[in-house]
């Protein structure tokens, strides 16, 4: 049975039902590519840092390792990129900005050439430093989250304690790159 011309063209719920089916298919697709797209470049990424002798001296490991903590500090600062570090005018902010920066890389610059010898007396001491930063940054970026959310207090030590385990795992990162870089690079 036919609609007639002064008739709706379809019912209120099959627009609805239609669009719904359309949308599914459409985000079955991009889901489809976006796993596509992940796994070459994983590939891709995995076939480069075992390139040049990595793979049999271990540099992979920490390409890889490096790769996930890139990809950490990127989620970091977009996360961060509507909360009050990057709501005010940049005229007033460069004071506290460069206040904040020195005291998070001040105490580095001091320490620094102290923790890669340190590290040199303990078996595995540069993969449990970097994996200790690594897990102190995941633990504090999940408090941040939850201070973004609530607007909580917490927002401030939580990013400080966040750009001080970054700085960390890079000290650690580089007291473990010459050690696990193939032999005959120039390191």
């Amino acid at each position: 049975m036919g609609r007639g011309p002064g008739e709706p063209s379809a019912l209120p719920g099959e627009n609805a039902l239609r669009f719904a089916k359309a949308t599914g298919t459409g985000a079955k697709a991009v889901a489809r590519g976006s796993a596509r797209f992940s796994k070459a470049t994983v590939r891709v990424a995995r076939r480069a840092s075992h390139a040049q002798g990595a793979g049999d001296s271990g540099m992979y490991r920490l390409i890889e390792v490096h790769a996930v903590n890139t990809a950490g500090d990127t989620a970091v600062a977009i996360a961060l990129a509507n909360t009050l570090f990057f709501a005010g005018a940049t005229s007033d902010a460069r004071g506290q900005v460069a206040l904040f920066l020195a005291l998070t890389m001040l105490p580095f610059a001091i320490v620094a050439p102290l923790i890669g010898p340190f590290l040199d007396r303990f078996s595995h001491g540069r993969r449990w430093a970097i994996g200790a930063t690594m897990a102190v940054r995941g633990f504090l970026c999940w408090i941040l989250a939850s201070a973004v959310i609530t607007e909580s207090a917490l927002l401030f030590p939580a990013a400080l304690g966040v750009l001080v385990s970054s700085k960390a795992y890079g000290i650690a990162k580089a007291a473990a790159a010459p050690a696990s870089s193939p032999r005959g690079s120039r390191w």
